[in-house]
Formats: structure tokens, sequence, C-alpha cells
């Protein structure tokens, strides 16, 4: 991953647009599921396949931790110099069941429970419109449910406040449910 800087001390600048802007969806107002997000990072990615499988495991990290805030202007597509299109690093990413607003997930699959995707569903669209094989998702599932299990322990380990933890007890445990239904 280029660092942004030079080894002369300067500062280089790598070309970054939200999801949002590269898909084209202007305006406050703007919407995009993630259907339409996989489509465009398709047709732009320089691995579009890894690309989208990132994709969809971040959107596993945003179940799992609560955070609700997951539209397309909290995540991003950068060019780097070499030509390599590629998602940009996360940020804007938090629990955002926290927030006393209420916020609502604005990104979904989709799916009458958004907050509760069904993956084999999830790998099946994907597959239908040509984005994704749905083997590639479906392949995944054992890699991320694992590395998921390890997720409250290593929240305990970095002193993750008591009341975070509360409530991200069932936004995980939903998120691991999914995962093994869809083995």
């Amino acid at each position: 991953m280029n660092d942004g800087k030079r080894g002369n001390g300067g500062v280089h600048r790598i070309a970054q647009e939200s999801l949002y802007a590269a898909a084209g969806c202007l305006g406050i107002e703007a919407e995009l599921n993630h259907r339409q997000a996989c489509l465009k990072l398709k047709a732009i990615a320089t691995d579009p396949e890894e690309t989208i499988l990132a994709y969809v495991w971040r959107d596993l990290l945003n179940l799992a931790l609560g955070n609700r805030d997951n539209h397309g202007r909290n995540t991003a597509v950068q060019r780097l110099d070499d030509g390599l299109i590629q998602l940009a690093p996360l940020f804007d990413f938090a629990p955002m069941m926290m927030h006393p607003d209420g916020i609502s997930r604005r990104m979904t699959w989709g799916q009458k429970n958004g907050s509760r995707p069904d993956w084999r569903r999830v790998a099946e669209q994907l597959d239908e419109a040509q984005i994704l094989p749905q083997a590639r998702l479906l392949d995944r599932i054992p890699e991320w449910q694992n590395k998921l299990s390890s997720l409250p322990e290593l929240l305990r380990r970095h002193d993750c406040p008591a009341p975070v933890m509360g409530r991200i007890v069932k936004p995980y445990e939903d998120c691991m449910q999914t995962l093994t239904e869809a083995r």
C-alpha cells in the first residue's frame, strides 16, 4: 500500500473518489445499493473479483460491529500512479448504533431484513448479474467467519468501552448466524 509520502519528504497525492461519485450518484439524497456498488466496482477495479470480495468483507465488518453509517460517501476508490484502481483504506468506520439519533443502515443487499442478509442469496444475485461467480463469495464465508470469531476478544484486549461492547453483542451474533446459515 502506498503511504502517500515520497522519499524526499514531499507529499504524494493519490486520486480518490467516493463510491457515490464513482457510481455517478450525486447530491445529498443520492442512493446506492450494494448490488449497484459491486457492479460499478466490477467496471472500474483493476482486480474486480478481489475488490468486490473486499467490499463484501467490509460490509460484514459493518454488520458485526453495528456500523449502520455504511453509505457510499464512507467508501472510496483510489487510483494509484501505476494505474491500480482499488478500494481506498477503510475510513469513517464506527459503531453508529451508539448515535443518539438512531442512524439507519443506508446501503443494503436488497433484502427485506437489510441488517441480516442471506449471504447465499447475495451470492446468487451477484452471480446472476454476472458481477461475481457465486462460488467465489461462498468459498470465503468460512474464512470470514473464522476471522470474525476472534473479534470480541480483540475488542476486549484493546479496551473497547463496556457500553460499546454491550451494544455490539446482538449485531455480532446476528452477523455470525447469517454466515453459519450460508455455509
